[in-house]
């Protein structure tokens, strides 16, 4: 997965974040599942946070 971008609020709710998913573009928000395996549980600004149960991923804009 490849973070695209994002879009950042002062309300958490209302940030958006555009990730790659095997080749295909999605826009999610905080609660959005990605996959049925992680949900997004934090957008900033160079980054989203997924949580699949006890683990958490960081994905970062433009990461290697």
């Amino acid at each position: 997965m490849d973070l695209l971008g994002t879009l950042v609020s002062n309300k958490p709710d209302w940030s958006l974040a555009t990730i790659r998913v095997d080749g295909s573009s999605k826009l999610v928000r905080i609660g959005v599942m990605v996959g049925e395996k992680a949900e997004v549980i934090e957008i900033a600004s160079r980054y989203i946070i997924l949580q699949a149960g006890a683990n958490q991923q960081v994905v970062r804009l433009w990461d290697a």
